[in-house]
């Protein structure tokens, strides 16, 4: 029930207004000045004032702007009742915060028609404040819900960093770094380097189409076939080698690439494809045998020489069964090394929207061949980066560095 606050200094005025609004329904409080319903309107649920303009002790527009200067949490519906002629008191009264006015003397189905128009504006902004609650409340589940995934995603990303090998590591006389800049918080570029036998070393670089969650899912699931244990479901290993005892049978490059070929297939479910080096060196013949999957060019830096892209491309994994995967085998010396990139790098744009490109990367390579071992890679990030003018990039940027070191 509506709760109406009639002020008016006349007894007969005040009885009628009672009964009639009584008679409607209405919980009707009633005063003959101003200050008694300023009181009212600050202890009570007041949303209608019905009051007089001509008042002892106050005028009507006077408790106008009083009610418009509280700060009330509802909005409270005035009429005001006058018998003053003149377009200029009613503005007067509307710029003191009237809603509507009605003339003396009261015709009283005219005031009740007022009424109910009151009360559809005090019910429209109710439903605009519940609306607005629920809006608000909604926001704020939102925002905690960006909140959780925010950390969730920042403990993926330390999952996925752990997944990576520790960089700077050397598996016999084999070195390796790399650089690792996800585009989001998590990535689909991921690499691994791993003993694979008493004499030979296997590796990868994986960048998987697209971003994000599902990119880095689909990379996760990867890193975790292509591990060199001994078992039915190893993509790149099976078992022992019979003339050579503790020595695992490295399926040859090639083979482990067809055999991801087959098994990723893009569908209607959303499997995503991807692009690929993987290889094996044998560190006593100093070989590398890698096959190259619609993956950028690798570059070969030999201590003697200039560096020079090396492979053919390929096609990416997963987008044709029809695909048919080849071996490129190198013969390296101490002090080679070799830059395998996702194209991240080669695709990085600057502020005009230029490509950082193939050939600048290789120049880069031959120009910082002097430099130590170690800053060889943080000078190339930090071209990069002085590129894009930004160390935030549009897509995943992985380096994976194999080097020939003297023991």
């Amino acid at each position: 029930m509506m709760r109406i606050l009639v002020v008016d200094d006349s007894v007969l005025i005040r009885t009628m207004l009672h009964t009639a609004l009584k008679k409607w329904g209405y919980d009707v409080v009633v005063v003959d000045n101003i200050e008694a319903a300023t009181e009212v309107i600050l202890t009570g649920s007041i949303q209608f004032v019905l009051t007089d303009w001509v008042m002892p002790g106050g005028d009507g527009p006077t408790l106008c702007r009083r009610i418009r200067e509280l700060d009330n949490p509802f909005y409270i519906y005035i009429i005001l009742i006058t018998s003053l002629e003149g377009a200029e008191l009613l503005v007067e009264g509307m710029d003191a915060g009237a809603d509507d006015f009605i003339r003396k003397p009261i015709q009283m189905e005219e005031l009740r028609a007022r009424i109910r128009s009151g009360e559809r504006v005090l019910q429209l902004e109710r439903s605009l404040n519940e609306r607005n609650e629920k809006l608000a409340e909604l926001g704020a589940n939102l925002l905690q819900a960006q909140n959780f995934i925010q950390e969730d995603l920042k403990m993926a990303e330390r999952i996925q960093r752990k997944l990576l090998p520790a960089n700077m590591s050397c598996i016999l006389g084999v070195g390796m770094e790399a650089l690792f800049h996800p585009s989001k918080h998590v990535s689909g570029d991921i690499y691994n380097f791993f003993r694979l036998d008493d004499r030979r070393v296997g590796f990868y670089t994986i960048d998987v189409a697209g971003h994000g969650i599902a990119a880095a899912m689909m990379s996760l699931t990867l890193s975790q076939q292509l591990v060199p244990e001994i078992r039915p479901s190893s993509l790149i290993t099976f078992g022992l080698h019979e003339s050579l005892p503790g020595f695992k049978r490295a399926l040859p490059p090639a083979t482990v690439v067809t055999r991801l070929n087959q098994q990723y297939q893009s569908d209607d479910a959303g499997t995503l494809y991807f692009t690929m080096i993987y290889g094996v060196i044998d560190t006593v013949s100093r070989t590398i045998d890698f096959c190259q999957a619609g993956h950028p060019n690798p570059i070969y830096l030999p201590s003697d020489g200039q560096a020079q892209f090396m492979g053919d491309g390929g096609f990416p994994v997963g987008l044709t069964l029809l695909a048919e995967y080849e071996s490129v085998s190198l013969q390296c010396n101490l002090g080679d090394s070799l830059f395998f990139y996702s194209d991240g790098i080669t695709e990085c744009m600057d502020e005009n929207n230029q490509m950082f490109g193939e050939e600048q990367l290789l120049q880069i390579i031959e120009e910082t061949r002097q430099l130590p071992y170690e800053n060889v890679l943080s000078a190339i990030s930090d071209r990069i980066a002085a590129w894009r003018g930004s160390t935030k990039f549009d897509d995943d940027i992985s380096l994976l560095k194999l080097s020939f070191l003297d023991n």
